[in-house]
């Protein structure tokens, strides 16, 4: 999950087997807003996605799924 970003169909393909650099470039020229975890770096570390999980899971715990 925390490595996952909700892109249209289309930036999807466009996507498929870029590397990380490039994926932030075409995310950028289509309006995507990145993680600011993600916006700081050129390669995604198992690190960096790890605390990006961990940012998700709490959001979505205080915020979409909160009792």
């Amino acid at each position: 999950i925390g490595n996952l970003i909700l892109v249209d169909k289309v930036t999807n393909g466009r996507l498929a087997d870029k590397g990380f650099s490039e994926k932030k470039k075409i995310l950028h020229e289509n309006g995507y807003r990145l993680p600011s975890a993600f916006a700081e770096v050129d390669n995604l570390t198992d690190e960096i996605i790890e605390e990006n999980t961990m940012r998700v899971s709490k959001l979505s715990r205080s915020k979409v799924w909160s009792i």
